[in-house]
């Protein structure tokens, strides 16, 4: 399960972390800013980074932590401090290239990285399309959706992946 830019807000995280351990995920990937809302965005709901972090660090070890650019050197001591800027996920099929998105993007060169999808978070919207031969994922936000996304995470297992809407559960995207 993928989610992104928490932003300090335990009422979403804890919507997420509820279904993580519903569905029994292996793994809970976050892909950035964990904590700080960020001097854009306005304060999530039950903005709480104290029980954001308490609710995350039970998860530890089953936490992939990737950075993002809201976090601060801190953030990442109270979080563990194994922190990636990109993480490579490989399934049975397909290679996932997951960052935040601040470093890479849809508008960054890429040329040089090898994979199936790029899979970011930071925009606060749900993404799945292809340019220059990159396939492009975004789960969004989980608590701070912009530009009429929904409060999003994402699946991958072996034979594909589905972007979801934290609330409903419906699924937006679903590739293979």
């Amino acid at each position: 399960m993928i989610i992104s830019d928490i932003h300090g807000s335990s009422y979403y995280l804890k919507l997420a972390l509820d279904i993580f351990d519903h569905d029994k995920f292996d793994k809970l990937i976050c892909l950035g800013d964990y904590l700080y809302h960020g001097p854009r965005n306005p304060l999530p709901k039950d903005y709480d980074c104290q029980k954001c972090l308490e609710l995350l660090n039970k998860y530890q070890d089953k936490l992939i932590k990737i950075r993002g650019n809201c976090d601060s050197l801190i953030d990442e001591e109270l979080l563990g401090n194994n922190f990636h800027d990109v993480y490579l996920l490989t399934t049975k099929s397909k290679n996932y290239f997951l960052t935040h998105g601040h470093l890479y993007n849809e508008d960054t060169d890429n040329h040089n990285i090898q994979t199936d999808y790029l899979v970011m978070g930071h925009f606060h919207v749900q993404k799945d399309f292809t340019r220059k031969k990159i396939h492009y994922l975004s789960p969004g936000s989980i608590s701070l959706p912009k530009s009429s996304s929904k409060h999003g995470y994402m699946i991958i297992e072996d034979d594909g992946y589905e972007i979801r809407d934290l609330i409903s559960n419906e699924i937006i995207f679903k590739g293979e």
